[in-house]
């Protein structure tokens, strides 16, 4: 066991794992460490194999590498238990997988090479029959063969063009490299060592807190995972218990009722399945398959430029500008005769008409719904009454007859109700449209009238209207005979005459100008037309367009997202670099590192700033026990000077409010307050 783990720490520590690692250091490896370095040897045996453990589902994991070992033809001691202990972190069998995948490792990699190549394919029995499936199984075998005898030929070229003198310098230089790097090594260790007495404890604990650090990041990562992990199982439970809810339902709905029942509703389902499988499900195929075509071509098409972008950019831009000059016209006022707002009227009475209709039709299906529910109920009360409470097969089929024949009326008069309904709103559509072609019919008439010069004719006309109408019923209060009314009749027919003849040649220029006027209605319907189809089909490839300028604008932003976050990184590696080339440039003696150049490594910068910080906490430790063991003292000197304080304050208010040169007894003594030219004051107690 021992000369095993040394074999696999030496191999570890050499190109291309370099892992630095000790005898103590690797055998403190925790189970998922074991693993997560056998997927990282993995990974350089195979490229396909480099994925990150942390991340990937567990199961599919073991799965993967359990795949990978059998194509390298690993043979473990115990099978059945292999897959259970290696995946548990059992250290034996970790151990021998690791020295068994170190030691060929060029080997390893040949083998996942050619591993692809010469599997064979595992066909069940039931194909043998098939000649397709055959002639594809013989067909494989000659390419097999084919391979293995240009995979022969390729390994015998390689091994005649190398050159066994240029291996040899090669390895040359690389020991001696090494042994440099050796040598510089343990000069390093023994300045280290030497200027620092704990050196090994603090190296040890540096390389525990490490390991913590990382076990601890490793744990929140598998934490997070475990919790997706958890809210996705969460919605497959919750989809497959609605799934089954689903069935159950559908199984009750079935099974509820008699046969004949029964057999309608399986054959109802059964159409519903087929229509599902024969429509739907291949419409969602195709509609699959076109947006995986759309993914491999936007995949495999040209990478944008700089410029390529600006470009879409502007384009980008110039739709949006036309998109809201669109949408301003579309929202503004449409004018007088614009036939848009019928036709939206049209559209919201349809709609309304559309809710109606589906209100009533969810009425009907409720009913329809209740009525089953009774007639199951009916059923089942006739059956609870024996023999005599089932109806006679006459009866029951005449009952049948009557409700199709129900149902068949009810059809054709609800069909009926709604054609009446129909020609109802289109009539009072009708009437709206008229009403409001008629609300500015004066002001019509009188703009034609302006334009044929002959303005007022029709006030003329309703004057002469009022006067008749004025003088008839003046004639009739005033019993006027019947000469004086014909005669107030005839002049006033000749002055309609009259006005009639003058205007007989306007009449006849304006039904001239009406005849014009219906010409260009026709025209301008024609062109309203013409302008409204080529609208809409504007708006289906504006619609077009800004979906493809949305899809463009997503991309745009992840790359830029991509881009930024490739150039932190390099920005952060750049720094560790520059941290790792300062390390090797102090440790050889080439610079110093620190504020003030005065450290020969990082370690020992934070080494001393650890010490200092140390020594620093005990210091503060130290004030504080003094401060604790010192407290009260120091607060009853405090309260006894501010005691002091006080009656000093209070002897000298009184001094002052008292005048100067005042004599007093005090316990057989003066207290004598003397002043100063100055303003000085001085408190002297004397005895007597």
């Amino acid at each position: 066991m021992g000369s095993q783990i040394r074999e696999v720490v030496r191999l570890l520590n050499e190109p291309p794992f370099n892992k630095n690692y000790s005898l103590v250091a690797f055998d403190e490896q925790q189970p998922h460490q074991l693993m997560l370095l056998i997927n990282e040897i993995l990974g350089e045996i195979d490229a396909s194999q480099r994925k990150d453990m942390t991340r990937e589902d567990p199961v599919m994991a073991q799965n993967r590498i359990l795949f990978f070992l059998h194509g390298l033809a690993y043979r473990p001691d115990v099978p059945e238990t292999f897959a259970t202990l290696l995946f548990n972190g059992d250290r034996d069998v970790c151990y021998k997988l690791l020295e068994w995948l170190l030691k060929s490792i060029d080997d390893h990699k040949k083998r996942a090479y050619l591993a692809p190549f010469l599997t064979e394919i595992e066909i069940p029995q039931d194909l043998f029959q098939d000649e397709m499936v055959m002639e594809i199984k013989q067909s494989c075998s000659q390419l097999k063969e084919e391979f293995i005898h240009s995979h022969k030929q390729l390994a015998l070229l390689e091994e005649a063009t190398q050159d066994p003198q240029a291996k040899k310098e090669i390895i040359q230089n690389l020991d001696d490299e090494r042994r440099q790097l050796l040598e510089r090594v343990s000069r390093l260790e023994k300045k280290l060592q030497g200027g620092l007495p704990n050196f090994e404890d603090m190296a040890l604990a540096c390389q525990r807190l490490k390991r913590e650090l990382e076990d601890e990041k490793a744990l929140k990562t598998r934490l997070k995972d475990q919790k997706e992990l958890l809210a996705q199982a969460q919605r497959s439970h919750d989809q497959a218990q609605q799934r089954l809810e689903k069935i159950r339902g559908e199984q009750g709905r079935l099974l509820h009722g008699d046969a004949v029942t029964m057999l309608g509703k399986l054959q109802e389902d059964v159409v519903a399945k087929r229509k599902q499988a024969q429509e739907e499900f291949p419409r969602q195929l195709a509609e699959l398959r076109s947006k995986r075509e759309d993914m491999k071509q936007i995949i495999n098409g040209t990478s944008y430029s700089e410029q390529d972008l600006e470009q879409l950019r502007n384009t980008q831009r110039r739709l949006e500008q036309d998109a809201e000059r669109i949408n301003r016209e579309k929202d503004a006022p449409p004018a007088g005769d614009d036939k848009i707002v019928m036709f939206r009227q049209q559209a919201s009475m349809i709609e309304r008409k559309k809710q109606t209709t589906k209100f009533s039709l969810d009425e009907h299906r409720e009913l329809k719904t209740q009525m089953e529910k009774q007639i199951e109920e009916k059923e089942l009360s006739f059956d609870s009454m024996g023999d005599g409470g089932h109806l006679k097969p006459d009866d029951f089929r005449r009952i049948k007859q009557d409700v199709r024949a129900k149902s068949t009326q009810h059809k054709r008069m609800k069909s009926e109700l709604n054609q009446l309904q129909a020609e109802k709103g289109v009539v009072q559509r009708t009437v709206a449209i008229l009403e409001s072609r008629c609300k500015d019919h004066e002001g019509w008439v009188r703009e034609q009238e302006r334009m044929a010069g002959v303005e007022g004719a029709t006030e003329n006309l309703e004057q002469l209207e009022k006067v008749s109408s004025q003088k008839a019923e003046f004639d009739r209060r005033k019993g006027l005979t019947i000469e004086e009314h014909a005669r107030e009749v005839e002049k006033v027919r000749l002055k309609i005459k009259e006005k009639k003849q003058k205007l007989a040649p306007m009449i006849k220029e304006l039904r001239a100008e009406r005849g014009k006027f219906q010409m260009l209605d026709a025209e301008y319907t024609a062109k309203k037309e013409a302008y409204e189809s080529r609208k809409l089909k504007f708006e289906s490839d504006f619609l077009g367009l800004e979906s493809f300028s949305d899809e463009c604008r997503v991309e745009i932003q992840k790359n830029e997202s991509t881009f930024h976050f490739r150039q932190c990184q390099v920005s952060i590696d750049r720094a560790k670099v520059a941290m790792c080339d300062e390390e090797v440039r102090a440790r050889t003696g080439e610079l110093m590192i620190g504020p003030n150049q005065e450290y020969p490594s990082y370690r020992d910068m934070f080494t001393d700033r650890i010490n200092a910080q140390s020594h620093q906490v005990k210091q503060l430790r130290q004030n504080k026990a003094y401060l604790q063991d010192n407290f009260d003292s120091n607060a009853a000197q405090f309260t006894m000077f501010t005691s002091l304080q006080t009656i000093l304050n209070n002897k000298l208010m009184v001094a002052q409010q008292g005048g100067f040169g005042t004599e007093g007894d005090l316990a057989g003594g003066a207290n004598l307050v003397l002043g100063d030219e100055k303003g000085g004051v001085a408190n002297v107690f004397t005895l007597s």
